[in-house]
C-alpha cells in the first residue's frame, strides 16, 4: 500500500548546513546535542495515512458500476426523492466511491438519484490499494462516521429562518415542514413576535354572588317503606292485587 505525507516539517539548525544535519543528527543513534532536536522532528513529523484515491474524477456510464451487495445502509423512496431534487438544485458535488473492480464502497443513494433524473453518466472516485476487509470496513464507517455529528440549534434555526426570508425552499435541506417548525418556532415566529401580537386580556369585572342551591334528597313515607307481603303485579298498570301489605299506588 502507497503512503503520501501530509506535510514535511522538519526543524533545522541554522548553524549546521543541510547535509551535516542531515549526517549527524538524522542518523539511527545521533550525538548528545542531537536529541532535543529529534525529539522536536518526531513530535511535528508528519502523519502517514495511505493514498488511495486516484488522481482525477472520471464519468462512468452507471451500467459499469456494480452495487455492493453487502452493503447494509438502506434508503427510502422519500430520501432517494429528496436526494434527487437537491442534485437537481446543486448539482451531483460528490462522486461516487468504487474499487479497482467498479463496486460502489460509497454512493448507493447518489447512485438511485442518478436513476431517477435520467442521467447517462456519474462521476467516480476510484479507490485502491484496501484489502478485503479494509473495504468492508469502509462502506460501514462512511455511513456510521457520518451519523455521530449533531446540530446546532440555536445557529441551524438562525440558518433556516434566513433561507425561509430569501424565499429559499428550506425542503431541500433535507428537513420537511414539521422539523422546521419545531427547529425554528411555531410557523416560523420569533418569541418576541409572538409577544408583540398578543391581545391583552379582558378584565371580566367583580363576581356577582350566586346563593348556594341546597339538595334535598327525597324519602319515600312511611308508609311505603314498609315491605309488602306476597302479592302479585296487575300486568297493567303495576299495582299490587292481593296478599297482606300497604297497597303502592301506580306511578
Amino acid at each position: 500500500m502507497q503512503f503520501a505525507e501530509i506535510s514535511q516539517m522538519r526543524p533545522r539548525d541554522p548553524h549546521l548546513s543541510p547535509n551535516s544535519q542531515s549526517s549527524a543528527c538524522d542518523t539511527e543513534h545521533p550525538p548528545a546535542g542531537c536529541k532535543a532536536k529529534r525529539r522536536v522532528h518526531l513530535a511535528t513529523k508528519a502523519v502517514a495515512i495511505p493514498a488511495v484515491l486516484a488522481s482525477e474524477i472520471t464519468y462512468q456510464p452507471m451500467g459499469s458500476l456494480r452495487p455492493d451487495p453487502r452493503n447494509a445502509r438502506t434508503h427510502s423512496d422519500k430520501q432517494i426523492h429528496q436526494l434527487a431534487q437537491a442534485m437537481r438544485q446543486f448539482g451531483f458535488t460528490v462522486p461516487i466511491l468504487i474499487d479497482e473492480a467498479g463496486r460502489i464502497l460509497a454512493g448507493h443513494a447518489r447512485l438511485a438519484a442518478a436513476r431517477r433524473l435520467g442521467l447517462a453518466e456519474v462521476p467516480t472516485l476510484r479507490i485502491s490499494g484496501l484489502s478485503e476487509a479494509q473495504r468492508r470496513a469502509y462502506v460501514i464507517a462512511d455511513n456510521r462516521l457520518a451519523e455521530l455529528a449533531g446540530w446546532d440549534r440555536a445557529m441551524l434555526g438562525s440558518e433556516l429562518t434566513e433561507l425561509l426570508d430569501l424565499g429559499f425552499a428550506v425542503e431541500l435541506t433535507g428537513f420537511d415542514t414539521a422539523e422546521i417548525d419545531l427547529i425554528i418556532g411555531a410557523d416560523g415566529i420569533a418569541p418576541d413576535d409572538l409577544a408583540d401580537d398578543a391581545q391583552p386580556e379582558i378584565d371580566p369585572g367583580p363576581r356577582r354572588h350566586q346563593p348556594r342551591r341546597s339538595v334535598v334528597a327525597w324519602r319515600a313515607p312511611a308508609a311505603v317503606r314498609q315491605r309488602p307481603g306476597p302479592a302479585h303485579l296487575c300486568p297493567a298498570d303495576g299495582r299490587r292485587t292481593g296478599g297482606a301489605g300497604v297497597h303502592r299506588p301506580a306511578l
